[in-house]
């Protein structure tokens, strides 16, 4: 059944369960338990999209559950201030988005309301700990987040501004970049983070910073960590947008103790709903248009590896376990691609069908087998690589299109090899 998901990453979950339920171990190493839970939904209701859609549902009643338990063990027993702290966007989006964050950081919300305050040797603050770890085992760099945020609540008011001088500093004096964080002048990451949902994220934001006149520490907490998010501390503008919608969340879980800022988080909830029609698109990818192709790509005999932009590799492995990468071939994949095989590459964005018909300086056809599949063209990777030399040599526009994220064009990062390895 063709199910319309939501999220650039959830047939990625589909593929690491059914790897746990083939081979009795994950696809790609990942030490997360959230894919044994989408492998027991597997299990109980068949390997299929409407199963990747329940353990969606299942991932948004937790992060609900887990917001109740932390209203009831902080004693805010005011039933309509507890049902309104319900309605949180965030929470539903991350559910949707990011399953794997959004386990741990219900976790993690249940244990700062346990480590706050924290007394060392109260059976309270053991509790709190033990939650503190389940959310690193979950996702270590919301177990991170944490950390960081209990270690800034402890830290006095008046001097917080002082590690916030130092990032700062260093942003301007010792630009450095990697492949998970970047200290650099480069906004535009940050302002398309931003962006990407519109207004409602801009209204989270204020409320975030300005709602309590007198807030306790872990909510003081966030808001520096909400500040400091206005610095381009990360590379990618999705990076930058898991960890805003991560520290509203989080703010739900202590800053709603009023009827007020209840219903200051209903209007911006109001505002998120109308608003997500037009956003919807930007929050997937076109997978209705990606079961044609996918069909008749894996029909091909000497298919030995695809190359394909994210979103279609995860969507085409999961539907036919077929090898796929959303990365330039490196030598650990052409170290495993089969005798007799070839690499082929799905390329998309080229306008009309021009671009198939290509000649290099000597007349001769660039693409001599190629395939037309709607919205993408397949190709042989060796012939895609002639492509880009031939457009390097001329200098075309072309060149833009050929390395975007809808052509990759990157090898992969290193943490990932290292992953590979294991």
């Amino acid at each position: 059944m063709n199910f319309p998901l939501l999220g650039k990453d959830i047939y990625w979950y589909g593929v690491q369960a059914q790897s746990l339920l083939e081979t009795g171990r994950v696809h790609s190493p990942d030490s997360s338990p959230v894919f044994y839970i989408v492998a027991a939904v597997f299990s109980l209701n068949g390997i299929n999209e409407f199963s990747l859609f329940v353990f969606q549902g299942l991932t948004s009643l937790w992060t609900f559950f887990s917001l109740i338990f932390v209203l009831r063990i902080s004693r805010k027993e005011k039933i309509l201030i507890r049902t309104i702290s319900l309605i949180s966007i965030p929470g539903i989006l991350i559910s949707f988005l990011y399953p794997k964050q959004a386990w741990a950081l219900g976790f993690l919300g249940i244990s700062l309301s346990y480590l706050s305050p924290m007394k060392i040797h109260s059976v309270r603050t053991w509790v709190g700990w033990i939650f503190l770890f389940l959310s690193f085992w979950f996702h270590g760099f919301v177990g991170v987040l944490g950390s960081g945020i209990l270690i800034v609540s402890q830290i006095p008011q008046r001097f917080r501004w002082i590690p916030g001088f130092c990032l700062y500093s260093l942003l301007l004096l010792f630009p450095i970049e990697n492949e998970r964080i970047s200290l650099s002048t480069d906004y535009l990451p940050l302002f398309s983070a931003y962006s990407l949902l519109g207004l409602p994220i801009l209204l989270e934001w204020m409320i975030h910073i300005f709602s309590e006149t007198h807030p306790s520490l872990i909510v003081s907490s966030l808001r520096f960590f909400g500040i400091a998010l206005l610095l381009p501390i990360f590379p990618f503008s999705e990076i930058q947008f898991r960890i805003l919608i991560s520290i509203f969340y989080l703010g739900t879980f202590f800053r709603l103790s009023t009827l007020k800022n209840s219903l200051l988080s209903l209007l911006v909830s109001l505002i998120w709903i109308v608003s997500f029609q037009d956003k919807y698109p930007s929050l997937r990818y076109p997978y209705e248009g990606m079961y044609n192709p996918a069909i008749k790509i894996s029909q091909i005999p000497d298919n030995g590896l695809l190359i394909a932009r994210h979103g279609f590799c995860e969507f085409y492995h999961f539907h036919h376990k077929k090898d796929c990468l959303s990365f330039a071939p490196d030598e650990i994949a052409l170290s495993e691609l089969e005798e007799g095989k070839s690499i082929y590459r799905l390329v998309s964005g080229f306008p009309g069908d021009g671009f198939l018909n290509t000649v290099n300086r000597k007349g001769k056809k660039i693409f001599p087998t190629s395939v037309s599949l709607g919205n993408y063209y397949l190709v042989k990777n060796s012939d895609w690589e002639t492509y880009l030399l031939h457009l390097e040599s001329i200098r075309s526009p072309l060149l833009k299109i050929a390395k975007s994220v809808s052509n990759p064009y990157k090898e992969r990062p290193e943490f990932l090899r290292k992953k590979h390895r294991k």
